[in-house]
């Protein structure tokens, strides 16, 4: 997990310096690839990181062994386990940074875009970056993120 972030300046910078039309505005507004700053305040999400680490290795090295699960559970369920906690950890943690006022503080924007974004996402991938901002997104920005998931599936 890590930050990218953008501002307001730089998107109508761009904008302006590549005479974008409404779309390449827009897919630049929304997609953290391109972004200005990307991975800033890393040091934040340390300990999330290494959770999810440590997660990665117990269900691709057998770590869940230690755990009395059914003999019947199939690669399905397991992987919906999987997606229903990495979802849960990346709520939870940046409701975590919202409610703190963390973002306000800094001078950032309090109504900004949050979530979960793939380089290139698979049409399950984008069902997760729907899901984490259904929850942590102002309706503004769910809308915004749901619009870009119909353009994200579509140059699938």
């Amino acid at each position: 997990m890590g930050v990218a972030a953008s501002t307001i300046e730089t998107i109508e910078r761009r904008k302006s310096q590549e005479s974008l039309d409404e779309l390449q505005a827009f897919i630049y507004r929304m997609n953290a690839a391109e972004w200005q700053y990307v991975n800033l305040h890393w040091e934040l999400f340390e300990q999330s990181n290494r959770l999810i680490d440590e997660f990665y290795e117990c269900l691709y090295d057998g770590g869940f062994e230690d755990y009395e699960l059914s003999e019947d559970v199939t690669t399905s369920e397991l992987g919906a386990l999987k997606k229903g906690i990495f979802v849960e950890i990346i709520i939870t943690v940046l409701r975590m940074l919202k409610e703190s006022g963390e973002f306000v503080r800094h001078g950032i924007n309090e109504d900004l875009l949050l979530g979960l974004q793939f380089g290139d996402p698979s049409a399950r991938d984008v069902l997760m970056m729907e899901e984490v901002s259904e929850h942590v997104n102002s309706p503004f920005w769910h809308s915004q993120v749901m619009r870009n998931s119909r353009y994200l599936l579509r140059a699938e």
